[in-house]
């Protein structure tokens, strides 16, 4: 996980009171509870700020049951976990369109999205206790997270001097040490499996097909998955995205990019559920020997031509068979049933290639799939 983005996890459960090792188990107003196979649900009344409150607020990053559902729905979680949690809270951040700036260490910008979401972050408008700026930055730093330069703290101004009597001798002035600001980083392109799950994410919104290519895979065995590289790689290519963190912010910014995507990644479908080679690879080279996409037109065409070569073989043993039965003579039935002979000798023939071929390529795909 990037370190902004672990950071500013940070800074939400800081404020929500989920801090230390237990608060993936906390309750709204405190109660643990043990079980995580799924959101407790339950209904919790405590006062705050001198007034009476009824949630359902739990884990981490305290998720009302609705919220949870929504979440656990689009990522098809299956447990209320570490994991779990973690993965639905960048869901809603990203959802809040504050994932780039929380990348980017814009922490004010982030912020002031994602208060709309979680009520302890400053500046949340729903009349609960709030951290203050200064408390979620320090928490940010602490936490390893890096600012914008142009989020870097004020440098603290000097204390102007006491105008002293003119008889008193002047003090011997005192060195100021100035603070050190904090140096730019300079943006280089992320590792691509660190960011394939978070860019997978983002795009589920984008292209729905995929929750259901990705359903229930954790973030290893997204980023593992080669189906997840080629996602990346195509929607990357199809708007000219320099990396990973490029993508997600254009697509969740820009609606034309984000069609973009989705058409590109509608296109490349068979590629991408069937990466790896089989049949799947056998059509591709087709594809390419033919010009045509994926190979689809020259598939049709051999299937056209078998099916009129069965249905002619089907058409002629009914003619043999008639005129056999019709007994046209000795030496037309002996013409007959020969002819009916080497039709039914054709047939077993064409039947033969048939199941050879169909023999070969589940033979060769599945050697390949094993491999």
């Amino acid at each position: 996980m990037h370190k902004n983005l672990r950071a500013f996890l940070a800074v939400i459960r800081e404020g929500e009171g989920t801090a230390d090792a237990n608060g993936y188990r906390r309750l709204f107003g405190g109660e643990l509870v043990d079980d995580l196979s799924e959101h407790p649900q339950r209904k919790v009344t405590r006062t705050v700020a001198g007034k009476p409150i009824t949630s359902t607020a739990a884990g981490a990053y305290q998720f009302l049951a609705g919220t949870w559902k929504e979440c656990a729905a689009a990522l098809k979680l299956r447990d209320f976990h570490h994991d779990s949690q973690d993965a639905a809270a960048v869901y809603l951040i990203g959802r809040r369109n504050a994932l780039a700036d929380v990348m980017a260490g814009n922490l004010e910008s982030a912020i002031a999205k994602c208060a709309l979401e979680w009520a302890s972050l400053p500046g949340s408008p729903y009349g609960q206790p709030t951290s203050s700026m200064a408390k979620a930055l320090s928490t940010f730093l602490r936490a390893g997270g890096e600012l914008a330069p142009q989020e870097t703290p004020p440098t603290p101004q000097e204390t102007p001097p006491t105008k002293l009597p003119p008889q008193a001798a002047a003090p011997t002035p005192i060195p100021v040490t100035p603070v050190t600001p904090v140096t730019p980083v300079t943006p280089t392109e992320p590792t691509m499996p660190a960011f394939i799950p978070l860019a997978v994410t983002s795009l589920l919104n984008v292209v729905p097909e995929l929750i259901e290519l990705f359903k229930g895979k954790s973030d290893t065995a997204i980023r593992n998955s080669e189906a997840a590289k080629v996602v990346v790689e195509v929607a990357k290519t199809a708007i000219g995205a320099a990396n990973e963190q490029d993508l997600i912010e254009r697509v969740q910014k820009d609606a034309g990019a984000a069609a973009t995507v989705r058409q590109a990644v509608r296109d490349h479908w068979i590629e991408i559920t069937e990466v790896g080679g089989g049949i799947g690879a056998a059509k591709d080279w087709l594809g390419r020997a033919s010009g045509q996409p994926y190979g689809d037109k020259v598939w049709d065409i051999v299937r056209v031509i078998s099916y009129a070569a069965i249905g002619f073989l089907a058409l002629a043993n009914v003619i043999a068979t008639l005129l056999v039965l019709m007994g046209l003579g000795p030496s037309d039935s002996q013409y007959a049933i020969g002819l009916l002979t080497q039709v039914i000798q054709a047939d077993i023939g064409a039947a033969l290639t048939a199941f050879g071929f169909w023999l070969g390529s589940s033979w060769g795909s599945r050697n390949k799939d094993e491999k």
